[in-house]
């Protein structure tokens, strides 16, 4: 959002907007600004550290907001400290002839009330005055502005939004880290964990947070603070998006009227997108039957041991599992590998076979030696080279079954 589109939505009363424009001044000095509200009613939630002078910074508030001149009838403005559950002080305020007017509320002691116990959410909702939906909505704000910082790659914030994910969960405990635009999260935890169903859905979940400051999630476990971790699944989460080129050469992303705002931008991308199914890239955290695409690749490669399970499963579970993901270019390509591989196993057995046939028959002792010489070395190729296609997956690369017939492209 420009920096007119966001002062004219201010003027109009604006929650995010005016948080927007307020963050701009405050945020060098350590004080970030929330709102909300509807209905000419704006909530300002200022949080600041203990040693700001509340007094200047509502001062300041109310001048900003006065040269503002927005289209609201009322002003909540309430602080708190980083850290603490509990507003630290509130005020509230009229705006009318172009000023603000200072209201006088009854103080109300938090979470005291036999008759009508409160928590303490609800208790502090009402010393400021707001409403359930008022509540709802500055927590609504709170979690936008934290993935918002998030996606800039600001640890703190990813930190809190990976706790806040995890709340539900309290034996685990998470440790994070950021190392160029790789997210690591350590799971510190005793409890035994189904690892791919718990990896998809953390990953799932962080994918609100994919940017191109955070671009992939590995996700570790620990038993313990001196146990050394191991590293369960890598999770992409954002996929640098590949502008639409038109005939004359000119991204799509130019074409858009500079009038328009960001939500009619959206609007016409989408309309641009096509609407036939095909071959996509994969999205930030996209999964297949649960698993992320690098595990589901492993799995495709892996599967071709199936056949000492069941005869000629090692054929068909690769092929179902390529046709069920192939929308997705990393599995179409590594299924096209791994079909092209099984047909020339196929074409060179039958070869083989019939060379040993005929070298019998001739009775050339010495060239039946060597055939089956190379048919062995064949066999054990045959038994290798899927474990080596799942460690390369494994360890981000690509892999290309060797001797191969490009019969599928």
């Amino acid at each position: 959002m420009n920096m007119d589109r966001t002062l004219e939505l201010a003027k109009q009363g604006n929650p995010k907007a005016i948080a927007a424009l307020l963050n701009r001044q405050l945020q060098p000095r350590g004080i970030q600004v929330k709102g909300a509200g509807q209905g000419g009613q704006l909530k300002v939630l200022l949080e600041c550290p203990e040693a700001t002078n509340k007094v200047k910074l509502t001062q300041y508030v109310i001048q900003w907001l006065t040269k503002l001149k927005p289209s609201i009838r009322a002003l909540e403005l309430y602080g708190k400290h980083p850290g603490q559950a509990s507003y630290a002080w509130q005020q509230s305020f009229q705006f009318a002839d172009q000023q603000f007017t200072p209201i006088d509320r009854p103080k109300v002691e938090l979470g005291i009330g036999a008759e009508s116990p409160l928590n303490p959410s609800e208790a502090e909702a009402r010393a400021i005055g707001m409403d359930e939906g008022g509540l709802q909505d500055v927590q609504a704000l709170e979690h936008s502005e934290r993935v918002d910082l998030a996606r800039t790659g600001r640890l703190e914030a990813i930190d809190q939004f990976v706790r806040s994910v995890l709340a539900d969960e309290s034996d685990i405990v998470p440790f994070v880290e950021l190392e160029g635009k790789v997210l690591k999260v350590t799971i510190q935890t005793t409890q035994l964990l189904n690892g791919p169903f718990f990896c998809g859905q953390l990953g799932k979940q962080l994918e609100a947070i994919g940017s191109e400051a955070v671009c992939e999630l590995k996700i570790y476990k620990r038993k313990g603070e001196k146990a050394p971790p191991f590293l369960m699944q890598t999770v992409t989460l954002f996929h640098q998006p590949e502008p639409e080129l038109r005939p004359n050469g000119e991204s799509s992303a130019m074409a858009y009227p500079p009038h328009l705002g960001p939500d009619q931008n959206e609007v016409l991308a989408a309309s641009r997108l096509p609407s036939s199914p095909g071959v996509v890239r994969s999205g930030k955290g996209s999964l297949v039957m649960g698993f992320d695409l690098k595990t589901y690749r492993c799995i495709m490669h892996f599967s071709q041991y199936a056949s000492f399970l069941l005869p000629l499963a090692g054929s068909i579970v690769p092929i179902v599992l390529w046709r069920v993901g192939a929308k997705y270019r990393e599995i179409d390509v590594e299924g096209k590998s791994i079909a092209n591989w099984m047909i020339s196993v196929f074409l060179y057995t039958v070869s083989l076979s019939l060379i040993i046939l005929g070298v019998l028959f001739v009775g050339i002792h010495a060239l039946f030696l060597a055939t089956l010489v190379v048919a062995w070395i064949f066999v054990l190729a045959y038994l290798v080279m899927p474990l080596v296609a799942t460690v390369r997956v494994l360890q981000g690369k690509t892999f290309k079954y060797p001797f191969t017939l490009t019969l599928l492209s």
